[in-house]
Order: structure tokens, then sequence, then C-alpha cells
């Protein structure tokens, strides 16, 4: 990576990981608690439901959060969510049905009863695992393969439980909390992949097209390359350069700024 790209990426970061962010990213929600286990609850909901359209995946947290009322924690753990949804193949949002809605939401009300927050128990899971264990892995264990809103693919970038994590573990940003800074280190998150992510990396030579001239495939190998590749400009820090992609998409790719 040139020095000049390295610039660029930091700058376009340093403009879009604003407060100004949150007006329209699904990361607004978590912010709007002052309880953590309402804002955890409220970031793992809207996280892996971040898919599509914002303005739908907007539409589609703020229905949930609406029907559980003043304490998101106490709605999944008193099974509130149930007639919310009904087990029922019928989609919720886009390919996502009532019933892996519930199934979800199932698996999050297990762990609140084993403990008191989300991070308290992922923090366990891993400890206890020697870090051997993914913590991606760890968190999609928690849920049976019927919910596919959670990525069970060993292979798979993942983009939505990374997602999650880089709000969980950055700290000191107007945008990500960093709850779980204390325990798990953000040099150790993959940058959140999808098609506008590779669409950007691929023009800025961070990832290379296949011999056909297509974008790479959104694989855990090519979350893992690219992160490698941003943390040339952020060191120990590789997930921020997230703000900077996005920032290139909404400038216009070819821009400048």
């Amino acid at each position: 990576m040139t020095e000049e790209l390295k610039v660029r990426l930091v700058r376009l970061a340093d403009i879009y990981e604003s407060p100004s962010f949150l007006t329209d990213d699904p990361a607004q929600f978590m912010h709007r608690y002052g309880d953590i286990r309402d804002a955890e609850l409220a970031a793992f909901i809207a996280a892996n439901l971040a898919f599509g359209r914002r303005t739908l995946i907007l539409q589609h947290v703020e229905l949930i959060l609406a029907a559980a009322g003043d304490s998101l924690a106490e709605w999944i753990a008193g099974g509130g969510y149930e007639r919310l949804f009904p087990q029922s193949g019928d989609s919720f949002y886009r390919v996502f049905s009532f019933r892996s809605m519930r199934l979800l939401c199932d698996g999050l009300r297990h762990i609140l009863c084993e403990s008191p927050t989300l991070g308290d128990y992922f923090k366990k899971k891993y400890s206890d695992s020697g870090g051997r264990i993914p913590l991606v892995a760890l968190i999609g264990q928690e849920f049976p393969p019927a919910c596919t809103i959670i990525c069970h693919g060993a292979r798979s970038a993942a983009k939505r439980l990374h997602l999650f994590l880089r709000w969980m573990v950055r700290d000191n940003s107007p945008v990500d909390m960093g709850f779980w800074a204390g325990w798990y280190s953000k040099e150790q998150l993959l940058v959140p992949l999808d098609t506008h992510v590779l669409q950007q990396s691929a023009e800025l030579g961070l990832l290379r097209r296949t011999v056909s001239g297509r974008l790479p495939a959104p694989s855990l190998g090519t979350a893992v390359a690219l992160s490698a590749e941003l943390a040339e400009a952020f060191p120990g820090d590789p997930a921020r350069g997230d703000f900077a992609l996005f920032g290139l998409g909404v400038a216009g790719g070819g821009a400048n700024p």
C-alpha cells in the first residue's frame, strides 16, 4: 500500500467516523439505551438484520424495538417476542422468516438466563476456549442451523456478525460502543465484507479481481486478506477501514476527498 493511499484512507475514516454517521445507519439503535444489556441486544438484532436497503433495515428494527417497549432485555428474557414472531415460515424481512427471528430470540433468551449480558456470556465462552475458537464461531454455536439469520458457515465472511463485533469491540469511537474492548482486541477484528466493500477494495487495488475480472468471493479468506491490507493504514485497528471504504462509496468511488 502506498503512503498516498494510507493518507487517503485515514482522511476518509476521520471524516465518516463521526456522530452524523449514525443518522442512517443501523448502529444508531444501540445508542438509544443506557443499560448495556439493552444496548448489546439492540446491536445484535440490528447487525443481523443489516442486509438489503438501509431504509427497510431501519424500519424492521424499529418495529422490534417498539414491540419491546422500555426494556429489550426484559422483553426477550420474558418471552414477549413470541407474540411478534409466531412459528411461521412467512417472511418477516426478506429471506428471514418469523420462525427464524423467533429462534434468534430464543438463543438470546437462553444467554440472558445464563449471564447478565451478552458480553459476560461470550467472554467466558472465549476464555474457556483458550482463544482457540474464533469469537464469531462461538456466537454462531449458540443458535441452531434453522436460525438462518445467523451465519454458520466456517468459510463464510459472516459480514453481519463481524459488523456486530466491530460495534462491540472498537472503543473511543462516536459510532462503535467498545463494550467488549476490555477482553477482546480490536486488532483481531475483520472488516465486515459485502459487495460494496469488495467493489471499493478492488478499485483501490487492496483486493485482486479474478482472472475473468470478477470481484473476489465474499469469503473468510477474503475478509482476512482485506483486513491485513487495511492494517497497514490502521495499525492495530483494521476494522476502522470500514469507515474509509464507506466514504469512498459516498464520494463516488473515483473522487478524492
